[in-house]
């Protein structure tokens, strides 16, 4: 069982930010984390950056690639990560989109809620784990738009042990009318845009994930994709094997905050089952 992981201010409370940065705000051999590190070349040639932080001792032979949201760089993740890696028992993927951290340079327009190359990264990240560990089950771990990305990633792929969704978006047009709806009641003259289709909307792919086994973590105050957007979505998985775990008090993002031990028991659990 974990011990209170709620009670540490590093592990505990994610860094906020609100746009990409090349600035790293940690480095695993500065924590003494045990971790190799990475540089993954996508389909399009492009260069990403990561670390691959492994536990001290490995209960499974998994990995759990973790993709972040539209903010920061995976050095927002390293504390969780590097405490995390030893509750799995499995070593987790951290890496930086484009135009994120140290990977490739790529012009990102902050109005704009996403892009499909981030889908080419992801894709990536999974190719680099297969070459490097060829029998390993392969999780993914999306956080925000890195959840709706991961879930469009699995659709396409028949190699995904499994998903761990934590807030997120069902539908690019809805999340952007409510988003452009708040914006125009608090004065904002900018608007958030997306690419008008349905490419990057988990809801258009929820029928080609199969069996895929599906964690979804959401918090019962998200006010950006409400509780009942996250419950459609999760009725029409088509796998009986799937859980949503609604947790109580927590906004955006907020579930490791919120739950604490609880948090971190759900992931180990999931995480055991899929890697055994």
């Amino acid at each position: 069982v974990a011990t209170c992981f709620s009670c540490s201010s590093e592990t505990s409370k994610r860094p906020q930010v609100n746009r990409p940065t090349d600035e790293y705000i940690a480095s695993p051999s500065l924590k003494n984390i045990a971790y190799d590190s990475l540089n993954i070349v996508t389909a399009d040639g492009v260069r990403l950056t990561g670390w691959l932080i492994r536990p001290n001792v490995a209960l499974a032979d998994a990995v759990v690639i973790m993709s972040g949201g539209d903010a920061g760089n995976m050095s927002f993740s390293l504390d969780y990560a590097g405490y995390m890696t030893n509750i799995i028992g499995v070593p987790i993927l951290l890496f930086d989109y484009r135009g994120f951290g140290s990977s490739t340079a790529f012009s990102i327009d902050p109005d704009r809620l996403t892009y499909p190359e981030y889908v080419t990264d992801i894709e990536a990240a999974i190719d680099w784990t297969k070459r490097r560990h060829p029998n390993a089950k392969i999780i993914l771990h999306g956080l925000s738009m890195g959840a709706s990305l991961s879930l469009v990633a699995a659709a396409r792929r028949s190699d995904v042990a499994g998903v761990i969704a934590e807030s997120p978006y069902i539908s690019q047009r809805t999340l952007v009318e409510r988003i452009n709806a708040q914006r125009q009641q608090n004065g904002s003259g900018r608007t958030v845009t997306y690419d008008g289709g349905e490419s990057l909307d988990p809801i258009a792919h929820v029928g080609k994930l199969g069996s895929t086994p599906l964690l979804l973590i959401h918090g019962a105050k998200e006010t950006k994709t409400p509780p009942e957007e996250a419950r459609r979505f999760y009725d029409a998985y088509p796998t009986a094997d799937k859980e949503m775990w609604l947790v109580p008090e927590a906004g955006h993002l907020e579930a490791m905050n919120v739950a604490g031990d609880q948090y971190v028991e759900k992931i180990k659990t999931f995480v055991s089952r899929i890697a055994r």
